[in-house]
């Protein structure tokens, strides 16, 4: 038995010798190179196909997106002539600074909204001008605006808050209101708070809920209205509630860039009631005036006359 296992200890050690002898080393380290290769090549082929049928996916849910969202009646605007707002914004606010003040310009079809260093917010409509300092004095801040901006103001009772229009100029300690300023006529919209308006030698103190309409002849028109009416344009959502039409076109025209022409004053001043998100289309929110109303809209590049 020793014998026998003497002679297979040596046939396994001879058997590994022929072994070694015979192998080919380089050839050997090819072979795993090329295997090596081979499964690279396919774990990059699978990944391409993965990759190619998530695009596939994507472009096939756009397509069904795209089908769906942007038909029309026939006797609706064409969807291809309305641009959806996201893309009317690619113009974004300038903002620059000469002389320690600072100059925000809005276009057609943007906003833009800031904290100042006092911790008051603006937000800033399209087409608006606003114009503040770097760092306000000790005992008075005053800003100068010239379009619509909604204002929530800190409160600092020793340093009031003063937006000057080119009517007048608004005084507040803390508060929320809207503004809408132009050449003509300065319109102020007091969500929370109290405001004092000062123009010329006269004075106006407001009220919550109330809107005073103040000519730069300084005639003021003060009424109750409905606040979320003239604000909630600044949350991203247009809420209207039983509002005037042309009230509703002012907003519309200042957030999609285009011009809207309403062809009477008795349509202008039909009244309406429902929501519009601003990430919604042109051709959305025409979609829905177009449902609850007998309305039409023609479209002439981005002019939009309404009957």
């Amino acid at each position: 038995m020793k014998n026998i296992d003497t002679l297979y200890q040596w046939y396994r050690l001879r058997r590994s010798r022929e072994f070694m002898e015979s192998h080919d080393k380089e050839m050997a380290w090819q072979q795993i190179q090329r295997r090596i290769r081979r499964r690279h090549r396919l774990m990059v082929w699978r990944r391409c196909c993965s990759a190619a049928a998530c695009i596939a996916v994507l472009i096939t849910m756009g397509w069904w997106y795209a089908s769906t969202h942007t038909t029309a009646p026939a006797d609706q605007v064409s969807a291809t002539a309305l641009v959806p707002a996201r893309q009317m914004s690619r113009h974004q606010a300038q903002v620059t600074v000469s002389h320690a003040q600072c100059h925000v310009a809005v276009p057609m079809g943007a906003s833009y909204s800031k904290q100042l260093t006092d911790g008051t917010r603006i937000v800033i409509n399209a087409d608006t001008r606003l114009t503040y300092p770097e760092t306000f004095e000790a005992h008075r801040r005053e800003v100068a605006l010239m379009g619509e901006a909604y204002f929530e103001v800190a409160h600092k009772a020793d340093a009031p808050f003063v937006v000057t229009t080119p009517a007048g100029s608004i005084e507040v300690l803390g508060t929320h209101f809207n503004v809408m300023a132009d050449a003509d006529r300065t319109t102020v919209t007091l969500a929370e708070g109290s405001v004092r308006l000062r123009f010329g030698h006269r004075e106006f103190t407001m009220q919550p809920g109330e809107q005073a309409c103040i000519t730069a002849s300084g005639d003021i028109d003060v009424r109750t209205v409905n606040t979320r009416n003239y604000t909630s344009w600044s949350t991203g959502t247009y809420d209207f509630s039983d509002t005037p039409l042309s009230e509703i076109t002012r907003q519309l025209s200042l957030w999609y860039g285009v011009c809207i022409h309403i062809d009477s004053p008795e349509v202008a001043a039909s009244r309406y009631t429902g929501v519009i998100a601003r990430s919604e289309s042109l051709q959305q929110a025409i979609d829905l005036l177009t449902t609850i109303s007998d309305l039409r809209f023609e479209v002439q590049d981005d002019h939009i006359n309404v009957k």
